[in-house]
């Protein structure tokens, strides 16, 4: 009988270390998710304004900042004239801790790029 509550003890014990890898598995998806947002949300403002000036980049920075993201490069076209390209360009860094066995948490820092371009166009409401 003591066997049995020693397996069934390690079996649920396996299980949950599984089902929380699981889920910190699923947390850089999220991540990269609300990165790409806050960055698509901006190349549109800059299509609107034919380019990202000086404080709409200092806007994304603290964007990201709160967002939890360090180590931010951000690139983009300051200005343009209707009909030419314009590019963002914005790496980060965001670290986080891995499950690699059973409690033992590894530090780990994670590269994220976004680099898109748009065409500056007139926009009507």
């Amino acid at each position: 009988m003591p066997a049995r509550a020693i397996l069934t003890g390690f079996c649920l014990a396996v299980t949950v270390l599984f089902a929380v890898m699981l889920v910190e598995m699923m947390i850089p998806i999220g991540k990269k998710a609300d990165f790409s947002l806050i960055c698509s949300e901006y190349l549109s403002k800059m299509e609107y304004l034919n380019g990202l000036p000086e404080t709409e980049k200092q806007q994304l920075r603290q964007k990201l900042e709160a967002a939890g993201f360090r180590g931010i490069v951000i690139a983009g076209t300051a200005s343009a004239p209707k009909g030419s390209m314009l590019t963002l360009s914005v790496q980060v860094t965001c670290s986080r801790q891995d499950v690699v066995g059973l409690f033992i948490r590894n530090a780990r820092e994670t590269r994220m790029c976004y680099e898109k371009s748009t065409v500056a166009r007139k926009i009507y409401n």
